[in-house]
């Protein structure tokens, strides 16, 4: 009989819940706070050439940051040194390999 309430349970639609959440686009200082905490580094004029390029590519939009600073790692053009204790990043290259496309918008 337990077994028999429980199933119910799960096709009463009034035990979902979704929420619905809007985010704005992230501003180039935004992104460069985000950048700022996940890469520890103090210094925002480090990190604010990325964070431009960041934002150019996703325009703003926190999923797609997200999705373009891993493909960044995954293809090693953001890498942390392990002598150093340091991320490291050309900006030079990261501009070049990723110049292909406009944005990640239209990667993904």
């Amino acid at each position: 009989n337990s077994l028999k309430s429980q199933n119910s349970q799960h096709r009463n639609p009034q035990l979902f819940i979704m929420t619905e959440i809007h985010l704005e686009e992230l501003s180039t200082l935004h992104i460069n706070n985000v950048l700022m905490e996940m890469l520890s580094i103090d210094n925002a004029n480090r990190t604010m050439p990325l964070a431009t390029l960041c934002q150019k590519r996703t325009k703003g939009n926190p999923f797609h940051l997200m999705t373009f600073l891993n493909m960044l790692q995954e293809e090693s053009y953001l890498e942390f040194n392990v002598g150093s204790f340091q991320w490291t990043f050309d900006m030079e290259i990261i501009e070049k390999k990723t110049s292909a496309s406009l944005n990640v918008v239209q990667m993904v």
